[in-house]
């Protein structure tokens, strides 16, 4: 239940936008793994999984990082995303444990004015890679929901 609303609030949010004109529009997309250290295991822990969510508008990025929502505008298209105008909400006060590692995680990586490489891994899966010049870029894996 917590879950189904989680994702009707975030198409709420999404679709007071124009309709997207990008593959990666009207769908919901589960965030599964969150690489930031290539000697930490990326994928989502199981007290996080399921809970954090994103949804791109035509130009706004709609997300929740399974402890509080956050809104960016963006520039969208297949190949880049390019956030702008970021606002993450109050974090809940039972944000703990991987819940807490992933909100973190996300709101250290979708921040104002970054900008990622999107990959279409199949057309269920992608993944955000951090545009910067590190070796191993941070990337965010998503699945269609």
């Amino acid at each position: 239940m917590k879950r189904a609303l989680a994702i009707a609030a975030c198409l709420l949010l999404a679709g007071c936008s124009a309709e997207p004109d990008h593959v990666l529009g009207g769908r919901t997309w589960e965030v599964t793994a969150v690489y930031t250290d290539p000697d930490v295991p990326g994928a989502v822990p199981a007290d996080a999984a399921g809970r954090a969510l994103v949804v791109f508008g035509a130009e706004s990025l709609t997300a929740r990082t399974a402890c509080a929502p956050l809104q960016a505008g963006a520039s969208i298209d297949d190949g880049v995303v390019q956030l702008k105008g970021v606002r993450v909400g109050d974090v809940r006060e039972d944000c703990i444990g991987g819940s807490r590692r992933v909100h973190d995680q996300l709101t250290g990586l979708l921040t104002e004015g970054a900008e990622f490489d999107v990959t279409h891994l199949t057309d269920d899966v992608i993944t955000l890679k951090l545009r910067s010049d590190a070796l191993d870029r941070p990337t965010i894996k998503l699945v269609a929901q």
